[in-house]
């Protein structure tokens, strides 16, 4: 008996559903277990299978392309164990600097040295009259380094640094100054060397020259000697002070080779010792602002002046003044500016106390 055309299409239906339930799960099958494609069915457990073991060549590549210097580069942790590895990932490169009027004619030679040992020194030589002063070390490995450039003439440059995975490639300066000096010591009338004042150099313009005057300045050390350094060979102006405050007359003196000596001498010179409080509570200010300027007189010319800061104890020290009359001014945040007049002996310590009353107060300042 032939069945209804309506029962003979669900039964036509239902095979296709079944089929092609069948040969998608198998494709399904097949395309999460590539490496698995001969495998019988109903012998893959997916749940049991044991992981693919990389080769330790795949390993060792793929972890020496995640070291290589990239711009991109994740940051390693400082006890990361790539940082001492061995690999020669890193670079050093540079250029040196000297001053405009101040030419390289000698060969320069610059010297990379491993501070571990692990590697063996470089050098290169670099040539100035070839319009080159740029310099590269590669295929390094991390490390911590001195580099250095020496060429006579100038004073060597030295630096350390260090390479690293987070710094592999690293870019730095070699300034060069001129092997010159001038030294000397300041004395006071009694014959007594100053320590830690300042000490000012101005090169004199040249006949018909340019009105720029260089201006290099130090302090004389605990023997009382300065040491001006990295100057062009000429006529100098020296003095003890700043260009703004200069104490005495200045002293010229020609530099016509590496090394010129001149003393200072000044007279001799006080200091003032200030101590700033809070007007209502008397504690010490810390960080208020004193300014010392030298009242005209026939003996002094005016607009010689100084400043200094509170510390932790409310005290400012102002040395190095000439003897004089001064008023002392001072500021504090949230406090009223208070002035204060004072003369400074010759070989003494003025030494005054100014309480500050607040901005808010109705008191009357001193």
């Amino acid at each position: 008996m032939q069945l209804p055309l309506a029962s003979r299409k669900g039964r036509a239906a239902g095979l296709f559903f079944v089929i092609f339930s069948t040969v998608t799960g198998f494709f399904y099958w097949a395309w999460a277990n590539p490496d698995n494609e001969e495998t019988p069915l109903e012998n893959t457990n997916l749940a049991n299978q044991a992981p693919k073991e990389e080769s330790p060549t795949a390993s060792a590549v793929d972890q020496s392309e995640s070291l290589a210097p990239t711009t991109n580069r994740p940051v390693l942790p400082p006890d990361s164990p790539y940082h001492h590895r061995d690999a020669l990932d890193s670079l050093i490169r540079g250029k040196l600097l000297s001053p405009n009027w101040a030419y390289l004619t000698n060969p320069v030679t610059v010297t990379l040295t491993s501070q571990s040992n692990r590697t063996e020194q470089q050098t290169l030589s670099i040539n100035p009259s070839e319009h080159k002063q740029d310099f590269i070390f590669s295929n390094l490995p991390f490390d911590s380094w001195s580099i250095e450039a020496t060429t006579p003439g100038f004073r060597s440059s030295k630096t350390l640094l260090t390479t690293s995975a987070e710094i592999p490639d690293y870019f730095i300066t070699l300034p060069l100054e001129p092997d010159t000096v001038i030294l000397g010591q300041v004395l006071d009338t009694a014959g007594t060397r100053v320590v830690g004042i300042p000490v000012y150099a101005q090169l004199m313009p040249s006949a018909g020259g340019k009105q720029i005057r260089p201006t290099t300045t130090t302090k004389t050390e605990e023997d009382g000697f300065f040491h001006l350094t990295g100057l062009r060979k000429g006529l100098w102006e020296i003095s003890a002070g700043t260009p703004r405050n200069p104490i005495g007359e200045p002293l010229r003196l020609n530099l016509a080779g590496p090394e010129a000596r001149i003393d200072i001498r000044i007279e001799m010179l006080g200091s003032t010792s200030i101590t700033v409080l809070e007007k209502q509570t008397r504690k010490p200010i810390v960080g208020a602002r004193i300014v010392a300027r030298l009242i005209e007189s026939a003996q002094n010319r005016a607009g010689h002046g100084t400043s200094a800061t509170t510390d932790q104890t409310g005290i400012a020290l102002l040395p190095h003044l000439p003897a004089g009359d001064y008023t002392f001014t001072v500021f504090a945040l949230d406090h009223r500016r208070t002035v204060r007049r004072g003369r400074v002996e010759a070989g003494q310590t003025l030494e005054l106390h100014l309480p500050l009353p607040r901005a808010s107060s109705s008191q009357d300042g001193l």
